[in-house]
């Protein structure tokens, strides 16, 4: 009968149940400790990274998005002072005055009752021409190489509001494009004003605003009205600021007239 190979000294160990069990629980420990730090370093390092980073997870609300920063409102300055006497004789809607009191028309008249409140691009669009506005009264004339025009017929003391120079009907030249206030009276509203200088001719559409001023903004292919607040200046004396509020609408040309479309 043949004996058995004895077992080696590692088989012998392994198969002994009193180093099995210890080894067994130390492995877990083991794996037990690994994993503990493994969690605790991914952690640390979510703090580490900041909020910025931090993963934001189902049923979180996501961090506020910053508003953005208001546009300020554009602002004209409107009126210069002169330094000439216009020549009133030309100026039929004034001669009312004159014959009421010539001795007050004698200094209400002059220079220091006149804004220059000519538009950017008439002198370079009509040289020699300028727009002047008597604040006292509200009228507003254009002057012109070809002769003195007025621009509204002074229906209230406010008169010429804004001006801008836009080829409104597209024949190649620049039309004067104004806003004129419906004033103090409650049945009176806002209008706009065309002077085509190809046939030297004024044309009005109204507008259904009355509380409030109109001024006028460009941009390359339009007209855009907007609702506008008031300013007086006490340098030129009845020169004014124009602070846009909101838009009303855009200016048109239909038949060779202005026409608003409302916003």
């Amino acid at each position: 009968m043949k004996k058995a190979k004895p077992k080696s000294a590692w088989k012998r160990v392994l198969s002994s149940k009193a180093v099995v069990i210890p080894t067994v629980i130390v492995c877990l420990l083991l794996l037990f400790v690994g994993a503990f730090y493994l969690s605790a370093g991914m952690v640390m390092g979510i703090f580490r990274a900041g909020p910025q980073n931090a993963p934001v997870t189902a049923g979180t609300p996501a961090p506020p998005t910053p508003e953005p920063t208001a546009t300020p409102e554009p602002n004209k300055v409107i009126g210069t002072a002169i330094d000439f006497d216009p020549d009133i004789s030309k100026m039929p809607l004034l001669q009312g005055f004159v014959s009421e009191d010539p001795e007050e028309a004698e200094f209400l008249f002059t220079r220091e009752y006149w804004l220059d409140v000519s538009p950017e691009g008439l002198a370079e669009a009509q040289p020699g021409a300028r727009v002047l506005r008597h604040y006292d009264t509200g009228i507003t004339y254009l002057l012109h190489p070809s002769g003195t025009y007025p621009l509204d017929e002074a229906r209230n003391t406010t008169g010429v509001i804004d001006l801008v120079m836009f080829d409104l009907n597209e024949d190649g030249i620049a039309e004067l494009i104004y806003t004129i206030s419906a004033g103090y009276d409650p049945d009176e509203t806002c209008s706009i004003g065309m002077f085509d200088f190809t046939t030297m001719t004024r044309y009005f559409t109204d507008c259904a605003v009355r509380d409030s001023e109109l001024a006028i903004l460009t941009t390359e292919f339009s007209i855009e009205l907007y609702r506008a607040r008031i300013v007086a200046m006490d340098e030129p004396w009845g020169s004014y600021t124009l602070t846009l509020l909101e838009k009303f609408g855009d200016v048109v040309e239909r038949n060779g007239l202005p026409v608003i479309y409302v916003d």
